[in-house]
């Protein structure tokens, strides 16, 4: 029968590659988005996810670490981890002045579209 211990280890350790995974995926798209110079909305609300996404992988970081027997594994993904932080405030950096450097201008087509289909769904009628 297979230690339950060792199987959960594993499912958090593919858990954390895929969060970083996500992190990696988050910076691509919000950089990108920058670069084309996209929605300012688009690339807050991408940051926000990529900083829940990444306070969950340092929390479940530091529930592998204390868990770890290898010191060497630790040391890597705690190196691994700390890369990903730098990278969200690297991230968070381009972001803030992207905004700074918009500030001021109208907010965009699409992004007034999107905010509408927020604030006011369209509603199916009811058949009752």
């Amino acid at each position: 029968k297979p230690d339950t211990a060792v199987i959960e280890l594993e499912q958090k350790k593919k858990l954390r590659k895929r969060m970083r995974t996500q992190l990696t995926n988050f910076f691509k798209v919000i950089n990108e988005t920058v670069q084309q110079r996209g929605s300012r909305t688009a690339v807050t609300t991408l940051l926000e996810q990529a900083s829940s996404v990444m306070k969950a992988s340092n929390a479940l970081n530091d529930e592998l670490e204390l868990n770890s027997a290898n010191n060497e594994d630790y040391q890597k993904q705690f190196q691994k981890q700390l890369n990903y932080v730098k990278s969200l405030a690297d991230t968070k950096e381009i972001v803030e002045e992207y905004l700074r450097e918009r500030m001021g201008e109208a907010p965009s087509v699409i992004s007034n579209q999107i905010h509408q289909q927020v604030v006011t769904p369209s509603r199916t009628p009811s058949t009752h």
